[in-house]
């Protein structure tokens, strides 16, 4: 028996923390990797190792008294008197790595054999390092700082000190979050194609920088260049349209950048922009990146900023199309990281309309091509006749339905895709069987348009998880036919956003602790606004609350509108003056007046759609 093992052995069963961390393999001597398998499971049930007279009963219930005699165990239990001649400190310090290195042996011998057992291609080779990766860096990590908790009856475990907030720059967020981001949260931004949810995060990330937090921006869609230049358009107040040639002249940039530091009322933080290509980080790599940045620069991180969630890699399942699990997978690993890691990490998340990339357009010189053979600038043809196609969105791993009329006609697309009904525009998960829709009517009127009739729905089925097109036309009414039926584009515009509009992005509700709706429109970008409304809340009250935000676009700078009002949303949909809903909003506005902020109003929305 090798003595030093017994020692170990005995040592361990004492102490749960190295107890929880420690595997029968990790011993060499097969008689303790039998004895310590049988010893671990009445230690961790009874908090104590067991006796020698209680051993020796084990190992007869379990049927080894042959295989384990009494000498055995009582030589075992000599080698505990021992224990008492070692110095306290120095088993501390010896069994902790012990328990790591023969951890790291296993892992070892465990990836090797993966490696050895699977068939290895092309194909698969970047998914087959990921899991190696995974097994090496994960089943490594053992901790011994064990953490018990809290006692519930301790007054000291309800004070909040570990959640203290750093401002936004945002007043309205900071109200939407109690004071700013804190360590450990993960918090998402929510907007359609081309909504600007580059242009919040990167403005997120120049206010983080200037209230003097360590910050990091990790990008997937913009490339590195791109990025410094609109937050450094922003934050040395040179136009964006200028930028390009202001930077080529080293020294003129070097001096605007010493200025921006010794002007700022407080020290700027540290600020790191990190380029990743679509879809190739997982939560593994942001993970190993950010702590190998972290040592190399000699600070630890604040504040990262990912933009964005959906084009990022699932380790877990690289090869799903299941989009759902995907999102809830990647916000999951993303927000153990935050809480390992103590940063707070904020992204941004796509909600899409899309239809089936195989959908019937009428192009103007071409006649009827599937809309997935479209080129932008292509004229399409629309209810008021031929519009111009000025964007084109291919989305992945969509859920579909397929949406079939009384008088044949079908269509396939999300169930946030949008079509004219009556006098309204809505959503298909807000239609149902017998609902009417618009399909297109081969005569033409006296304009030389095409008439439009009503069509009734008969069926709306689950269909598939498939790749769809989303397209944006330069139209007022942004209508178009596909496969006949009139069909809203996609992009930007809208006036609201609500929960239902996350699609497959859903399982961010179950994970986030802030979720924001970036609102804009047409209309909105007309006037240079968005709107930022509080989707989904852990922590405030101020969920369906929205603000006014400006955009200056010389500068790529979002400025919250402080003169308006913070908008009630529950209060304009019910239209209730009384009850629950005006307690909600006195409470509000007792919150923002004591924060010396803008008036909530309930009433102001209805300017927008008149």
């Amino acid at each position: 028996m090798n003595y030093q093992e017994a020692i170990f052995y005995h040592y361990i069963l004492d102490n749960q923390i190295f107890l929880n961390n420690t595997k029968a393999e990790f011993f060499s001597n097969p008689t303790l990797k039998d004895i310590f398998l049988i010893s671990k499971e009445f230690a961790v049930k009874y908090k104590s190792a067991p006796q020698k007279e209680q051993l020796n009963e084990l190992i007869r219930v379990k049927g080894l008294s042959e295989k384990y005699n009494e000498d055995i165990i009582s030589a075992l239990y000599n080698s505990k008197e021992q224990l008492k001649e070692y110095d306290a400190e120095w088993l501390e310090k010896n069994v902790g790595p012990w328990i790591q290195m023969r951890n790291l042996d296993n892992v070892m011998r465990k990836s090797i054999a993966f490696m050895k057992t699977t068939t290895i291609s092309a194909e698969n080779a970047s998914d087959i390092v990921e899991k190696v990766r995974h097994m090496l860096y994960n089943e490594t990590a053992i901790d011994f700082n064990f953490n018990l908790g809290c006692d519930f009856f301790d007054p000291e475990s309800h004070q909040q000190e570990r959640l203290s907030r750093t401002s936004t720059g945002y007043s309205f967020i900071d109200l939407c979050l109690k004071g700013g981001w804190w360590k450990g949260s993960l918090i998402v931004f929510l907007g359609y194609p081309k909504s600007g949810k580059s242009m919040w995060l990167s403005n997120l990330a120049a206010k983080s920088v200037y209230n003097g937090y360590n910050t990091a921006y990790i990008t997937l869609e913009l490339q590195e260049e791109i990025v410094n230049m609109r937050i450094g358009s922003n934050m040395l107040n040179v136009p964006l349209d200028d930028y390009e040639e202001f930077v080529k002249d080293k020294d003129k940039l070097k001096t605007k950048l010493n200025g921006l530091k010794q002007q700022s009322l407080k020290q700027l933080g540290n600020f790191h922009v990190k380029e990743f290509p679509s879809s190739t980080m997982s939560t593994n790599d942001l993970r190993n990146y950010l702590v190998k940045a972290q040592e190399i620069l000699g600070f630890k991180f604040d504040n990262i900023f990912i933009d964005y969630i959906n084009i990022m890699k699932n380790w877990r399942n690289p090869n799903s199309e299941n989009l759902y699990m995907k999102i809830k997978q990647i916000s999951e690993d993303l927000r153990a990281i935050a809480q390992e890691q103590q940063w707070s990490l904020i992204t941004a998340t796509q909600t899409n309309r899309c239809i089936s990339p195989d959908s019937i357009v009428y192009h103007r010189e071409k006649g009827n091509i599937e809309i997935k053979k479209l080129l932008i600038g292509d004229y399409i043809l629309g209810n008021k006749g031929f519009v111009k196609v000025i964007n084109i969105y291919n989305n992945k791993n969509t859920k579909t339905y397929k949406v079939k009329t009384k008088l044949g006609k079908e269509i396939i697309c999300s169930k946030n895709h949008i079509f004219p009904t009556g006098t309204e525009l809505k959503k298909l998960s807000n239609l149902s069987l017998n609902s009417k829709i618009y399909i297109k009517d081969d005569k033409k009127n006296k304009s030389n348009y095409f008439n439009v009739i009503e069509d009734e729905i008969i069926s709306i089925e689950e269909y598939d998880v498939m790749d769809t097109i989303d397209i944006e036309i330069d139209s007022k009414n942004r209508l178009f036919f596909a496969n006949d039926i009139l069909t809203h584009n996609s992009g930007w515009d809208t006036n609201d956003l609500v929960i239902s509009n996350i699609s497959e992005s859903a399982a961010l509700l179950h994970t986030v602790d802030g979720l924001f709706a970036i609102i804009t429109s047409p209309e909105m970008k007309a006037r240079n606004e968005y709107y930022l409304k509080y989707l989904a809340d852990r922590v405030s009250g101020m969920e369906n609350t929205r603000k006014r935000f400006d955009f200056l676009s010389e500068y790529a700078r979002i400025e919250e509108d402080m003169s308006a009002k913070i908008e009630d949303m529950d209060f304009i949909a019910s239209s209730i003056t009384g009850g629950v809903k005006e307690k909600r909003i006195e409470k509000l506005h007792t919150q923002i007046s004591n924060n010396n902020d803008a008036k909530i109003t309930g009433r102001d929305l209805f300017s927008l759609n008149s």
